[in-house]
């Protein structure tokens, strides 16, 4: 047996309550993702792009060499 959800606290469902707006229950926007993972690790983004910078030298290295036979 479930109950309705009733966040005003009224007595009457949100879904039939004429006098409920969803906006005053809505709860305030945070930031997810990437927003929020960067804000907990500050270096987090420098690392990455460190690391890929130095991926690419060392590809173009490797692959630029020239073989003198």
């Amino acid at each position: 047996a479930s109950t309705p959800q009733d966040s005003d606290g009224d007595g009457t469902c949100d879904a039939i309550d004429p006098s409920f707006d969803p906006s005053e229950d809505a709860p305030e926007e945070t930031d997810t993702g990437f927003a929020n993972f960067r804000d907990n690790l500050p270096g987090f983004t420098s690392v990455i792009s460190t690391l890929a910078l130095l991926g690419a030298a060392i590809g173009v290295g490797l692959s630029g060499r020239r073989k003198n036979d």
